[in-house]
Parts: C-alpha cells; structure tokens; sequence
C-alpha cells in the first residue's frame, strides 16, 4: 500500500482537512506549509505502522524524512523493528539528492 493514498484519515485525526491541504500550499509557501505540516505526516506513519504491521508500504520521503529534527525519533521509534529499503533514483547520493529536489521543484509548479 502507498502511504500517500491512505494517509488522510489519520491527517484529519491531526486535525488537517483536506481543505487546509489544498488551500494552505498556496497561502503560507510550500516551505511554511510543509513545516506545519510535518507532525500530521509523522502521525500518518505511526497510525499506518501501528494498524497494517507487516504489510508493505511506500512511506514517500516527506512521511520519513522530516526536517524538524525534534519529530524524527517518532518516525524512527515508529519504524523500529521494520525491514526499511531506500530507493534512489541513482547510486551516487549527492546525484540522488540532486534529482529528488528537482522532482520536487516541478511537483510544486503543477
């Protein structure tokens, strides 16, 4: 299952509507959003691990990667004891890195 298709239950569940999702990118910045943003993610992993253990799902790097340092021990404590794969889109990390900020560059266009 892909995180990103089920989240929104547990999104609301921390108090974000899908009306915030869709109109608060474009209110505050993507930046400001996605950093208001980043506990409901770290919630959607949690409910998601806790509700489907064992089961294969695709986290997507803003449900596992948030930039608030102080929220990753959640996301860490939540995956723990799980078989994690990270998949690049190269071998080289920096040409990863570099490939991934773009896709996110043009994701935020459209």
């Amino acid at each position: 299952m892909d995180l990103d298709e089920i989240a929104s239950p547990h999104y609301a569940e921390a108090g974000w509507s899908p009306a915030m999702l869709s109109d608060l990118p474009s209110e505050l910045g993507w930046e400001r959003f996605h950093a208001s943003f980043e506990p409901a993610l770290v919630h959607a992993v949690e409910r998601c691990i806790q509700e489907h253990p064992g089961a294969v799902v695709g986290l997507s790097a803003g449900h596992t990667h948030p930039t608030d340092p102080s929220l990753r021990p959640r996301v860490a404590h939540a995956l723990e004891g799980a078989f994690v794969v990270l998949l690049r889109p190269t071998p080289d990390a920096d040409r990863s890195v570099q490939i991934l900020r773009e896709r996110c560059r043009v994701a935020r266009q459209t």
